[in-house]
Parts: structure tokens; sequence; C-alpha cells
């Protein structure tokens, strides 16, 4: 960009930065000082439970109270109100430091939507194992009143069944069956009706 010429002329003008550059990634709880903005910030982003994170909030807000410089707050603020409900801004702006104690409630808010999250999830594993533990039981009741090969036709048949009502009629037909072919046809026909309303 700048023609060769004398190194002493533009030397004056060049800046001379200093910087540290900090990975916050890749950065230990245990190697930043306590009582450092940057610090609670890390914590923040790095917070495993929700525990942690209301840690790190309460040490950042204890931190920026005794800051008299508004500035940094409110970009500190608005790091902390991104990170933790990106796409919020209200109409008003209060000052930073109360904007940051309202982290405590974005940060209830946070935690109560991934509680939510939790139990959702939860509830849906828990209804696959049940239903795969439901098709584990009329597997091994088609074997012991019928045969292995009916057994094994049978489950196969019910690999994607997943209605519970289903599942349940499966179990008496293994009751008020005759024969296995007459069972593998009631499941043939109920799991043609199961692939059609798909």
């Amino acid at each position: 960009m700048i023609a060769n010429g004398p190194t002493d002329t533009l030397a004056g003008h060049q800046p001379s930065l200093r910087y540290f550059l900090l990975d916050h990634g890749r950065q230990q709880s245990t190697d930043l000082p306590p009582d450092n903005l940057v610090s609670a910030l890390i914590a923040l982003e790095a917070g495993a439970s929700p525990a942690e994170a209301a840690t790190a909030t309460d040490r950042l807000i204890d931190l920026l109270a005794g800051h008299e410089d508004e500035a940094l707050t409110e970009a500190f603020s608005a790091w902390v109100e991104v990170l933790l409900r990106p796409g919020a801004h209200s109409g008003t702006t209060p000052d930073p430091l109360t904007r940051l104690k309202e982290v405590r409630t974005m940060l209830a808010e946070r935690v109560q939507e991934w509680t939510r999250e939790w139990v959702q999830q939860g509830r849906a594993e828990g209804r696959e194992q049940g239903r795969a533990a439901e098709r584990s039981l009329l597997h091994r009741q088609a074997a012991r009143k019928f045969d292995a090969a009916t057994a094994h036709r049978r489950a196969s048949a019910l690999a994607d069944l997943s209605d519970p009502e289903r599942l349940s009629e499966v179990g008496e037909w293994i009751i008020d069956c005759s024969t296995g072919n007459e069972l593998l046809e009631r499941v043939r026909i109920i799991c043609g009706d199961e692939q059609t309303e798909r």
C-alpha cells in the first residue's frame, strides 16, 4: 500500500498498539484473576450450569457497581443482554447497572426455558423407551405362545408402530389369536393402516 521509500519518514506515523489476545474458549477459570471484569464475563459465557451463570452474573454486577466508567458498564450490560436474551430490546433504555441487574431476571427466565426443554426431552425419551419395552414384551409373548419365527416377523412389522393403543391391541391379539398366521395377518393390517395415516 505504501511505496518503498525511506522508513524514517513514516516511522513516526505508524501505530504502535499493544494488545492481549485471549481465547476465552480455552481459558481455564483458575488462570484468570478473580476480581476482573473480563474474567467475570468469560465465566458467564462458559457457565455450564444455571448456578454457575448466576454466580458469574452476581460477580459481574458487584465488579461494575464500583466502577466509574459508565460506558464500560453500558458495554458489559449490552453484551450480557445479547448473551442471555438475543433479540430482546425494549423501547426504553434504563441505566446500564439497572440493565445488568435485570440480567438476574433474564437468567431466571433462561433457566426456566432450559428446564422446560429438559423436561420435554426427558418425556419424549421416556415415551420412546416405554414403547420399546412394550414391543419387546410383545415379542417375548408371541414367541412363547407361537414360535420364534412368528415373533420375529411380528417384531419387524411393529418396529415403526408408535401408537400405544395399537400396541395394546397387538397384546390382546396374542391372547386371542389361535395361530401365528392369524396374529401376523392382523399385525400386517394394523401396520398398513399406520403407514396410511402418516
